[in-house]
């Protein structure tokens, strides 16, 4: 790896040993809880909002980018996310990532326009999310098998 696109996480000194179940488990349960927080946003926008289908889809695509990208920061390390600094350009395209999208949705462009205020409230409702979700890593990762 390039140490100048570094996203400043720590690394171990000897060679890690791997327990693929472990790892596999941790996949799972994170993976899950966030086609949950996926399909609660779904339903909401389908049964709370009473969005119809051009926008449903719109709602999904802004839910499939933001906690797609907030996974890159929730895995990229074993510790708490925010404990290590992102490199540079780990943070520009994220930023430049969410405002694209964020811009995208609100506008109507190459899709159906939603509200900018439900765009915000996705952002932020992932955000919280992964947040929690960070938090049972944590507990997880305490309970497995060290050497993930």
């Amino acid at each position: 790896m390039n140490h100048n696109i570094d996203t400043n996480v720590s690394y171990s000194q000897q060679p890690d040993r791997w327990h693929i179940r472990s790892l596999m488990l941790i996949g799972l349960v994170l993976g899950g809880l966030i086609l949950v927080c996926s399909f609660g946003i779904f339903l909401a926008g389908r049964y709370w909002q009473q969005l119809p289908l051009l926008q449903l889809q719109t709602l999904v695509f802004i839910t499939l980018a933001f906690t797609g990208r907030g996974t890159v920061y929730l895995v990229r390390q074993r510790g708490h996310f925010w404990k290590a600094r992102p490199g540079k350009w780990l943070l520009l395209s994220s930023a430049a990532d969410v405002v694209a999208v964020s811009i995208l949705a609100s506008r109507g462009i190459l899709m159906e326009a939603i509200p900018f205020r439900l765009v915000c409230g996705v952002l932020i409702a992932s955000a919280c999310y992964l947040a929690a979700v960070d938090v049972l890593k944590i507990n997880l990762l305490k309970k497995l098998p060290q050497g993930l």
